[in-house]
């Protein structure tokens, strides 16, 4: 008889013991809390609940120091079955049979702790995999249908492997539900991967694309009113999401700096227009410094990619004749208050190290940045890549302590 959950998935009854008093026919124990069939031998099989049993059961309580788990032995077979999770998609990859050769009847058909580690033993030189598995339509069908249950009941994500022990009439029970199996290049789930057509480094992006779409992301910033700032001189100003509107005449200040070379205002060029075609949800986020109704201000800022709370400052840019009115610090100062309102942490912002930039690295350090790298001859010859920080969280940790 079958224990069964209550989604239906069947298992061989089971019970944790301290004190083994588990009364069943053919039993198995190993212990609770290992895994890679640590602690299983063919001294872990016995036919009834007798001395045998409490033997095994004692031997697990004194080597490992944990409770012991005894289960049912159920039928002679063993199935592996792989999952793989592909986005929304979940798919049961070619099943596996372990075929127990020149076991004889003495000899529990279990795959053993020498099965999986001693290369030189009888039992690792004749458990051999069988993939696909030859199984009815039926047997097979139903294996698949009580794989997904697993995966639906454990909450699996990515990939998994379900292990099953099939008796003399076809019925399967669920032996394990491994959530993160061995997968090295001679393991069962990478054979699943072959007999399936798939390649390793296409599973491995599938992986990291589903972590990526698992990863918090930080909420869009709120949807402000343009801020009025003063101005030293002139009308006032105000820093809104930039426009398709603007385009030309940032690309136009930016050039007019005289800081950038042509390949870099081609740069800065196609980041405003991503940043312009993606808006608010894209990666690059981009606003305007207008005085009046004229932009005279860029800034543009986004998320460092595998960073959590870093962000990278691309573009601080301000059209020469309104240099000197403290339109860079504000620009500085709007895209620090943005990045903290989505809890961001960390402020990057890279620089050159030629003697041109002087002035902007005396920008950065007296807007309370510190330079934390640099990279001799990064862009060319004697022009160093220099690299400048602003730690939020410290900062908001020193004044709320």
């Amino acid at each position: 008889m079958n224990s069964r959950s209550s989604s239906g998935v069947s298992f061989p009854p089971s019970r944790t013991s301290p004190r083994s008093r588990h009364r069943t026919a053919a039993s198995s124990a190993k212990p609770l809390n290992t895994d890679a069939s640590e602690g299983i031998d063919d001294r872990s099989c016995v036919p009834d609940a007798g001395p045998a049993l409490r033997a095994a059961v004692a031997r697990i309580h004194r080597r490992f120091r944990q409770p012991a788990l005894v289960e049912r032995y159920f039928g002679s077979r063993e199935i592996n079955v792989s999952v793989l999770q592909r986005g929304a998609r979940v798919d049961v990859l070619p099943v596996a049979e372990i075929e127990f050769r020149d076991f004889g009847p003495d000899r529990p058909h279990i795959v053993d702790y020498s099965a999986k580690w001693h290369p030189e033993s009888f039992q690792f030189q004749n458990t051999v995999r069988k993939i696909p598995a030859s199984l009815s339509s039926r047997l097979e069908g139903r294996i698949r249908e009580l794989t997904l249950a697993a995966w639906e009941t454990m909450g699996c994500l990515d990939y998994a492997r379900v292990d099953f022990r099939v008796d003399e009439h076809d019925e399967p029970v669920i032996l394990e539900v491994n959530p993160n199996p061995d997968i090295s290049p001679d393991s069962g789930f990478a054979a699943a991967l072959h007999t399936a057509h798939i390649r390793f480094d296409a599973f491995a992006w599938a992986m990291c694309r589903n972590a990526q779409a698992r990863r918090p992301r930080p909420k869009p910033p709120k949807q402000v009113p343009a801020r009025s700032l003063p101005a030293k001189t002139g009308p006032a100003v105000t820093i809104r999401w930039s426009k398709p509107s603007d385009r030309d005449a940032i690309v136009n200040f930016v050039d007019k700096t005289g800081y950038f070379h042509p390949g870099e205002i081609d740069v800065a060029a196609e980041v405003l227009d991503e940043a312009l075609a993606k808006g608010e949800s894209g990666h690059y986020q981009s606003f305007t410094l207008l005085e009046g109704d004229t932009p005279v201000g860029w800034l543009c800022f986004g998320p460092t990619p595998c960073t959590v709370g870093t962000y990278d400052v691309y573009w601080i840019a301000v059209g020469p004749q309104c240099q000197g009115r403290g339109y860079g610090r504000a620009l500085l100062r709007y895209a620090e208050a943005r990045i903290r309102e989505t809890h961001g942490r960390l402020v990057l912002i890279e620089t050159s190290g030629r003697p041109l930039y002087h002035a902007t690295r005396g920008f950065y350090l007296r807007s309370g940045y510190r330079e934390v790298a640099r990279v001799p001859a990064f862009y060319g010859p004697g022009d160093d890549r220099v690299i400048y920080a602003r730690n939020l969280a410290e900062e908001e940790g020193q004044s709320h302590p």
